[in-house]
């Protein structure tokens, strides 16, 4: 099947890029691993190995809008002009050209011969999957210009950065504002070196117009997970429910759109910059820790994110508590692994970070949620986005995000477990999500094996954001004392 029907949450996207083509709209997996870094032919030749089985990446959005269209060669969008890629403009980033895109951590290094007893086959030296290659060192040695470092203070040549956080953070930094290829790419893969000794970190790339965070960790889990995984089906639309089957539901949905926006209007006039730069910071914390906090107040562990949130946003937020977008899946039986395109809508919450009973907040934020949960709700979602017809679904994405209604989202996801790069596993996985154009900020919470992990992505101008995930832990520390 060369086409497949998109939705709107996917041409909302689309739109989005096309606004503000230098605007970073991607997610982005990351993985840490100890040990050396492999060359590019071997990164390239592990992609290719496993290419059957994410058919998706052949995938691009079409023109019209309404389809994604199957690209009979890897290298989506080269050499194409607006509407043929996602908007972007076919030029080079200042100061990245071929030879950083092609240089090996170790020119004069050749790989091992595999192991045949555990490790992947060696696929043929080809491929197009190289196209979707970057290598980048954050060293002295290599040139840190190629890529925007958010005004980084220098590396110092020898050692490199000694605390292993401190050092990805910087790499996570990289990862964050530089742009998908100049040539037009909804997807690449990124190896990062150099910003600690002993220790590389490899990293997936989804713009959100072609994949969700669910969709986009999918790809992660078959690029990285075991080779014998099945190939993902890059299923796009779905069937359209019928009619009568969700006009019971449409009242509650209608009023989650028209609700908020007497409350908010006023309160936020002012949109944070959308054109500035953008800064992550990120907290992990044991993943049992927060399930006991749960068992204490009845409550899920995302429902004790977010109650920790409203803790940590309390010095953010101060004139009224913030309306947050929380994701809510719109997949229909089926659906579930799709690989291709958004399948989520938002929930739109009322964090109560004014409350001072932190009882009170947990029992909030557990009411407030609530009907997420409920599979009514999310049919009547899912049936809606689909039934619409597509200018007026559009309309009420942006209705959802717009910055005076919503102010931030916070999502969540787990992520795959079992990811490594040739035998050797990933001790840490993150996610790095994007910045709606205008939002205050952006919070993910994701758990990886026995970890769980807040990261919040902000305007750099916005200072008070930065301390948000130690203070996120502060509030935790206080719903776990209650008992």
């Amino acid at each position: 099947m060369d086409r497949l029907r998109s939705n709107p949450v996917d041409q909302f996207f689309v739109d989005l890029d096309d606004a503000a083509p230098h605007y970073p709209l991607h997610h982005t997996h990351v993985l840490r691993f100890h040990g050396t870094p492999p060359t590019r032919d071997r990164l390239a030749a592990h992609l290719a190995a496993r290419l059957h089985l994410v058919p998706e990446l052949r995938f691009r959005p079409g023109v019209p809008h309404g389809r994604w269209e199957r690209s009979a060669e890897l290298d989506l969008g080269q050499g194409q002009g607006r509407g043929q890629g996602l908007g972007l403009e076919s030029r080079p980033e200042p100061g990245l050209g071929a030879d950083l895109d092609r240089q090996d951590p170790e020119p004069d290094r050749q790989d091992p011969e595999p192991d045949r007893r555990g490790r992947e086959p060696e696929p043929t030296a080809d491929t197009r999957a190289a196209a979707h290659l970057r290598i980048v060192c954050l060293d002295r040695g290599a040139p840190l210009g190629a890529v925007p470092l958010l005004d980084a203070p220098p590396l110092d040549p020898a050692p490199p950065l000694p605390d292993p956080d401190e050092g990805f953070a910087l790499a996570a930094q990289t990862l964050l504002e530089a742009s998908l290829s100049p040539l037009g790419p909804v997807w690449d893969v990124w190896l990062l070196y150099g910003y600690t000794p002993g220790e590389f970190a490899l990293a997936y790339r989804a713009h959100h117009a072609f994949q969700d965070a669910g969709a986009a960790g999918e790809t992660t889990r078959r690029l990285f997970g075991p080779l014998d995984a099945e190939p993902m089906a890059a299923v796009g639309g779905g069937p359209r429910p019928r009619r009568p089957a969700v006009l019971a539901h449409v009242p509650r949905v209608v009023a989650d759109l028209i609700t908020p926006r007497v409350r908010t209007r006023r309160a936020f006039a002012a949109a944070a910059d959308a054109h500035g730069t953008r800064v992550a910071v990120s907290e992990p914390v044991d993943l049992d820790y927060l399930r006991k906090i749960g068992e204490m107040h009845d409550a899920s562990v995302n429902q004790v994110y977010l109650a920790g949130l409203c803790g940590a946003l309390a010095d953010v937020f101060t004139a009224v508590d913030p309306h947050v977008c929380v994701p809510m899946s719109t997949a229909l039986p089926g659906e579930e692994g799709a690989a291709l395109g958004n399948r989520l809508s938002m929930l739109r919450v009322q964090l109560p970070c004014s409350e001072s009973s932190l009882r009170r907040r947990i029992e909030l934020i557990r009411r407030r949620t609530a009907s997420a949960r409920k599979p009514e709700r999310r049919a009547c979602t899912s049936a809606m986005i689909r039934l619409c017809p597509d200018p007026l679904a559009r309309w009420t994405v942006r209705n959802y995000l717009q910055p005076r209604r919503t102010q931030l989202v916070a999502s969540n996801r787990a992520l795959p477990d079992g990811l490594s790069f040739d035998g050797n596993p990933a001790h840490t996985a993150l996610f790095v999500p994007p910045l709606i154009p205008g939002h205050r900020g952006f919070s993910f919470f994701s758990t990886f094996g026995r970890k769980a992990r807040l990261a919040v992505v902000f305007p750099a101008a916005s200072a008070n954001w930065q301390a948000v995930p130690e203070r996120w832990l502060e509030s935790l520390e206080e719903l776990a004392t209650l008992g």
